[in-house]
């Protein structure tokens, strides 16, 4: 059940980590709770995703090399485009993990 509190004459109503509300102009409002340790995690948790998926497109992107040197027969043009797309998503995924998690080691 939630439970309501009187923070600066509004009345709001706290469910889980978000507090709802009312504004001078009676509309409903979202103010998140947070806390820092909380906040901290999910930067943690969001870089560890991020890593994850960089390794795995990288992979990926091995994969269609090999599948290149392998297969000759395939149309080199497309794998190209296909590696070169691969490599400039990397660079943005890495880009995104140092802007994360600056403070992280190179992975």
């Amino acid at each position: 059940m939630p439970s309501a509190c009187t923070s600066s004459r509004r009345l709001c109503r706290r469910r889980r980590n978000i507090t709802w509300r009312h504004n001078s102009e009676g509309r409903q409002h979202r103010h998140h709770s947070i806390s820092p340790k909380a906040a901290v995690r999910q930067v943690t948790e969001f870089g560890r995703f991020l890593g994850f998926a960089y390794r795995s497109l990288k992979e990926v992107v091995t994969a269609l090399e090999l599948c290149q040197r392998l297969y000759p027969s395939i149309q080199r043009d497309r794998g190209l485009s296909l590696i070169d797309e691969g490599n400039q998503i990397s660079r943005m995924t890495y880009n995104l993990m140092q802007k994360v998690d600056p403070d992280a080691k190179s992975r």
